[in-house]
């Protein structure tokens, strides 16, 4: 009876452990789709290039801007159609000096 119970609980913590490295998995996958998503909305602005807002933005998409005020897919979509970014922030820079070839 005593092996039973023990071979129950190992069944149990197997089945569990299983589980979670499942989950984390599921997470990786959708945080590299969140940071391939962003990268490509970022690369789209300069062409403005509206097709990657189309296939990012969910059809129920409800953004809040700054002053509180909410916008839809469709107001998003309008919005980069016509609008020029005012500033484009730099996330990361490297530069290599024209004489020396070297980066200062």
């Amino acid at each position: 009876m005593r092996a039973g119970f023990l071979m129950l609980i190992a069944f149990l913590l197997l089945v569990t452990s299983l589980a979670q490295v499942q989950s984390v998995d599921d997470r990786a996958s959708e945080r590299a789709y969140i940071r391939q998503a962003e990268s490509d909305w970022a690369e789209s602005v300069v062409p403005n290039d509206v097709s990657v807002l189309e296939r990012i933005l969910a059809d129920d998409f409800v953004g809040v801007d700054i002053d509180g005020s909410h916008y839809s897919k469709a107001d998003a979509i309008r919005d980069f159609r016509t609008t020029l970014p005012s500033s484009l922030p730099i996330i990361s820079m490297k530069s290599k000096s024209a004489s020396t070839g070297t980066q200062p």
